[in-house]
């Protein structure tokens, strides 16, 4: 699936908005990244089908050894833009 990528209005990475499955746009970073399904894993992912996964992002490693990748995916922008708190709704 393509996406349209556009710039975060806050920090000026490139950001593409997926459609959750509750309907709700979530804007993610632009490069896909490979991950393990994991549900106790420490990333959150988000499918191209817009499924929120909890996962672990698959880094290459210097060992050599080959790690097992379940799928691509997107991190959502709010886990890497230094300025995410200016945008969360805070609660009264």
């Amino acid at each position: 699936m393509t996406h349209n990528i556009t710039k975060c209005r806050s920090c000026g990475a490139d950001i593409i908005f997926i459609t959750t499955e509750n309907g709700r746009k979530m804007p993610c970073d632009a490069a896909a990244v490979d991950c393990q399904d994991n549900i106790k894993g420490k990333d959150v992912i988000v499918t191209d089908a817009g499924k929120v996964l909890k996962a672990s992002i698959v880094r290459p490693t210097q060992s050599g050894l080959v790690p097992l990748v379940d799928g691509k995916g997107y991190t959502p922008h709010w886990a890497t833009c230094p300025f995410a708190n200016e945008h969360r709704r805070h609660s009264k």
